[in-house]
């Protein structure tokens, strides 16, 4: 699971600093992006074992 901490401005600033300068933006599109992923997965798996019941 993505952490809340991985949201903050500072954590961006430091992932970015650590990683060739990357662009902090791109950073966080990408961090949101797979918090939307792991989100979807997490829905439709409750959604299987409702209708399995």
């Amino acid at each position: 699971m993505i952490s809340r901490q991985s949201l903050t401005t500072d954590w961006l600033k430091q992932v970015s600093a650590k990683n060739r300068k990357a662009d902090p933006l791109l950073v966080e599109k990408v961090i949101r992006a797979l918090l939307l992923l792991w989100v979807f997965q997490r829905n439709i798996h409750n959604e299987k074992e409702t209708v399995e019941k």
